[in-house]
């Protein structure tokens, strides 16, 4: 006779499990915290800044069905299911269709897209499925007799395989293509190119013996910025006069401006840092408009947006389906304030839940642009740009007496100070360029419009290139001989 060699504990354990009464004890307690997601979801409703769409019937739903599941516990409690009924709940057949439900809910969210909540949406659905698996453990036993026979059919078994089967394709397929794009932005299993060293070996101070020797060295390497644009930066006829600008008041600097689509939340890690490895930046340098990001929101990255995933990509679906970043260039002075109304909010003081959620999105998105460049070895500098209200003290009093804010409320510093501090831990440069802009005599904007006019381009530009010239004055100096050269 053999001897049983499982510990005490695992024993015991063993016992209550197969104790007829345990799962309605466990479908109780799903009950109850079921019953607690459903009353948070219609509190979070009852104090959320904006109007919540998915909130409201996602807790209605959540309590519905804990009613369901304690009406399954409580028939289940005083006179327990056989053992049979009871193995039907921790079969694999059961933990196979929760796990495909719970993918057939992930998919319909996917087709409904990135909405705020969307999260407790998917929840409800899967709750909603997991309460219609347990529900002919209430019922009689003929029923669930003819429960389990349909599910033993021939059709049954091959429709289940056939679902299941899809899923682990589906996930198979996109798990490869991230590991693939993992493997090749980290360079272990093989490098595209090497990222050059030239000019990072220039910070040191070099002797006027050294300065022809290394400009023969480097006859062919400008001091490469490359400029991450922020769309809402100088819209209009001028939109990037002022990197232009830059390059006339410092010979040897080649500026590549590029869009940021990781500021934006939409777009690939691994696609921004192909094209900077293709740059080959000295510097890299992030324009952010904060009261433009905040006030529209970068779009959240979720895992409930398809176009996140590198089988949209593959397949072409991810391509030109963003709605545009910015609203329509304003034209009178009203529209003006339309637009400039809704990025006052960002000052207003103490912030409210979403604007926290707003500025914890954006440092998020700055957070992986700085983990890009480190892995490249490329410096990153931060432009923090104004919005105009912080320029026109005027135009901020007629905004805040437009939406009713009391001076009190509002903080006109508040998001440089963020993006300060923000950058102080991170160890990374930031230049302001709300202190340039405000000295200006005349409006550096353009009549009823955000874009900077003549002087607003040429003060930027003297504010960005006078910290390029203090802080890499070295470099610039050899690349503006190469090119003399």
């Amino acid at each position: 006779m053999q001897k049983s060699t499982a510990s005490p504990m695992r024993q015991r354990l063993a016992r209550l499990v197969e104790h007829p009464r345990f799962f309605s004890l466990a479908v109780g307690l799903v009950a109850m915290a079921t019953a607690v997601g459903g009353i948070s979801c219609l509190l979070v409703h009852s104090r959320a800044f904006d109007v919540e769409y998915v909130l409201a019937p996602a807790g209605l739903i959540l309590l519905a069905m804990s009613v369901a599941q304690f009406r399954v516990a409580w028939l289940g409690w005083p006179k327990p299911q056989s053992h049979s009924a009871a193995s039907a709940l921790k079969c694999w057949n059961f933990m196979r269709r929760l796990l495909t439900g719970s993918v057939g809910a992930y998919v319909t969210c996917l087709a409904i897209g990135p909405i705020p909540y969307i999260e407790c949406a998917w929840l409800t659905m899967l709750v909603v499925w997991y309460t219609l698996l347990i529900l002919p453990l209430a019922a009689s036993p003929k029923t669930i007799e003819g429960w389990r026979k349909w599910l033993q059919g021939q059709t049954a078994r091959r429709l289940n395989w056939l679902v299941s089967a899809s899923v682990l394709l589906v996930i198979g397929a996109e798990a490869g293509l991230q590991i693939q794009n993992l493997l090749r932005h980290q360079a272990w299993l093989w490098r595209e190119s090497e990222p050059r060293q030239a000019n990072a070996d220039l910070i040191l101070p070099v002797s006027n013996g050294q300065i022809g020797e290394v400009a023969e060295r480097l006859s062919s390497a400008p001091f490469r910025v490359v400029v991450l644009r922020d769309d809402a930066v100088g819209r209009g006829a001028g939109q990037s006069d002022y990197l232009s600008r830059i390059e006339q008041m410092l010979p040897g600097v080649e500026i590549v401006p590029l869009n940021n689509p990781i500021l934006r939340s939409n777009g690939s890690s691994v696609d921004l840092a192909a094209r900077l490895l293709q740059a080959q930046p000295d510097l890299v340098l992030s324009v952010i408009s904060a009261c433009n990001e905040l006030a529209y929101g970068p779009r959240p990255t979720s895992w409930f947006d398809w176009r996140q995933f590198e089988l949209a990509r593959q397949l072409g679906w991810a391509a030109n389906n963003d709605p545009p970043a910015n609203p329509a260039e304003p034209s009178d002075f009203e529209s003006l304030l339309g637009e400039l109304s809704t990025q006052l909010a960002v000052c207003r003081t103490p912030l409210d839940d979403q604007m926290r959620a707003r500025w914890q999105q954006t440092f998020a998105a700055l957070d992986r642009l700085a983990t890009v460049c480190a892995r490249q070895r490329f410096p990153l500098a931060v432009v923090a740009v104004p919005g105009e209200f912080q320029v026109n003290p005027a135009l901020c009093d007629t905004l805040a007496r437009r939406m009713g804010y009391a001076p009190t409320q509002l903080d006109m510093e508040l998001p440089q100070r963020k993006l300060a501090c923000f950058a102080e831990s991170r160890k990374l440069p930031l230049v302001d360029l709300l202190p340039s802009l405000r000295l200006c005599r005349q409006s550096p904007y353009e009549r009823n419009t955000t874009a900077w006019n003549e002087q607003g381009n040429a003060v930027a530009a003297t504010a960005i290139g006078g910290w390029l010239e203090s802080r890499y004055g070295g470099q610039l100096t050899v690349a503006r001989l190469s090119k003399v050269r």
